[in-house]
């Protein structure tokens, strides 16, 4: 389950979000030039929305995938509303039917300018996985070292660990 927000300043096509398997894409969620959104499956299109995005405009995308040989999913949220889905689907492009990684794509070398802003990532674990909606991510950077629960990299503070800009 991932959720962002999106602009991009002229339609091309291009990818926006691709969850991948050890460096091999399983699912692929694209853009056309004429701003249907497709979902595939590594490089096989599964479905095509027959809505369109528009340039310059914000959009808050989400997108909840179940990865599997057969009985996979995908469902595409534009704005808060179902945009383009496919369902009872081969989802599965590798050996593994999951997703270690997660990238955000731009525009292709088009020239187009592409922002992302309010990304929020699920694991599938816990009590919150589903569609989140439209929302504002807002970032809380540490100002001392502060004991969590993870390890720090390296170094003896925490806070010396966390990259600005």
């Amino acid at each position: 389950m991932v959720g962002f927000a999106r602009l991009i300043t002229s339609l091309t096509a291009s990818d926006m979000l691709i969850l991948e398997d050890n460096g091999s894409e399983q699912i692929v969620v694209r853009h056309t030039d004429t701003g249907s959104i497709a979902i595939d499956r590594g490089a096989t299109q599964l479905a095509l929305s027959s809505g369109s995005l528009l340039p310059n405009t914000w959009t808050f995308i989400e997108v909840k995938a179940v990865i599997a040989d057969s009985g996979g999913s995908v469902t595409v949220r534009v704005n808060g509303a179902d945009f383009v889905s496919v369902s009872n689907a081969d989802t599965k492009a590798t050996a593994t039917a999951s997703a270690n990684s997660v990238k955000f794509w731009g525009s292709g070398g088009s020239g187009a300018t592409v922002r992302y802003d309010d990304i929020y990532i699920l694991d599938g674990t816990g009590a919150i996985n589903d569609f989140l909606g439209d929302h504002r991510v807002r970032t809380l950077l540490p100002a001392a070292d502060d004991s969590v629960q993870f390890a720090r990299s390296t170094g003896a503070y925490n806070y010396a660990n966390v990259i600005v800009g």
